[in-house]
């Protein structure tokens, strides 16, 4: 859901601002409206539309609701108790930073980047900017990504200044 609102309302794939909607929602730890003003600072022209898209994930968001019945067959499952922001510890991260190459995270995907090596000058701003650190280079010097740990974020895509790098559906 977030990703086809990142892609119906910013025209991206990126779902920085629809996942603060959904966070906000789950949380209910501040007001959506409060996201304006940094919103409008990070974002400046592009504050509205990220706004929306953020706003439309927020109503779009579905809590799950546990009810009990007199059934002593129904399951019952104990809910972890989410912080209060108050509570949270400063610089506290709940994993590593670019942990991927712990975790097979390229099924998230839903597009993987692919090379044209015709194109491509094999600078290696790609895996510079790779937030995960799965482009390498080959023995022929140039770059592909392992599609085990790609998220498909189009970061590589996106930074490749000789456009080279494009981003492809997930078949």
């Amino acid at each position: 859901m977030l990703l086809t609102i990142a892609r119906e309302m910013l025209g991206v794939n990126i779902v920085n601002t629809t996942m603060l909607g959904a966070l906000i929602k789950a949380t209910n730890v501040i007001r959506i409206e409060s996201l304006n003003e940094p919103l409008q600072e990070r974002f400046g022209a592009r504050a509205k539309a990220n706004f929306e898209a953020c706003k439309k994930a927020y109503e779009n968001t579905m809590l799950a609701q546990i009810t009990t019945t007199g059934n002593k067959k129904q399951k019952s499952f104990q809910i972890e108790k989410v912080p209060n922001w108050k509570e949270l510890l400063v610089g506290c991260a709940v994993t590593d930073v670019g942990n991927a190459k712990n975790f097979c995270t390229g099924d998230w995907k839903s597009q993987h980047p692919e090379w044209d090596n015709k194109r491509c000058i094999k600078c290696g701003i790609c895996a510079l900017f790779c937030p995960e650190a799965c482009v390498h280079q080959q023995k022929d010097g140039y770059f592909q990504a392992d599609l085990f740990y790609c998220k498909g974020c189009g970061v590589c895509a996106h930074e490749c200044w000789t456009g080279a790098i494009s981003m492809h559906e997930e078949s």
